[in-house]
């Protein structure tokens, strides 16, 4: 675990993220790879991951649920508790699409073979929807489009949230 504190800033888009200091990262990155779990403050944790700032150095995006969750909006000092991220995924994934893979051995061995972050990105098609009748057709959606090689989620739902 290793805490630290920064500022909260805008970046190009609709992105809020924090510096990740150059000491952080040397000593985060060798041991535990780019995921990770952040809290702000005392607060919730949440899944995140550093990405390059285009400077050579790292940048964690801060969630609007964990901003909002803190009061915290750009420009705004924080302290962050990065945790490691030992979960499968990177990210909860959802009971929905688990049964769903679990009764389609063909759409779980595609879904497997996939990069994390592809995997992550069809678990947030699904996550990012609250009803679970849709959290199921979304579900079934991706395995079906699995089966026929699509594995981009902007294919799958052109039209996701």
């Amino acid at each position: 675990m290793i805490t630290f504190e920064t500022r909260i800033h805008t970046v190009p888009g609709p992105m809020q993220v924090v510096e990740i200091p150059a000491d952080v990262a040397e000593a985060w990155l060798p041991v535990n790879g780019k995921r990770c779990l952040y809290k702000l403050f005392d607060g919730e944790l949440y899944h995140g991951g550093f990405i390059h700032n285009g400077l050579g150095g790292y940048q964690l995006i801060i969630g609007k649920k964990a901003r909002d969750a803190a009061g915290v909006s750009a420009g705004s000092a924080v302290t962050i508790t990065l945790s490691p991220d030992t979960s499968r995924y990177g990210c909860d994934m959802p009971d929905e699409l688990a049964e769903v893979l679990a009764t389609d051995p063909k759409a779980n061995d595609v879904f497997h073979a996939l990069t994390p972050g592809r995997q992550r990105s069809l678990i947030y098609l699904v996550t990012a929807v609250k009803s679970t009748d849709k959290r199921i057709d979304r579900s079934l959606k991706i395995a079906e489009a699995l089966h026929l090689g699509l594995t981009d989620p902007r294919k799958i739902l052109p039209s996701n949230p």
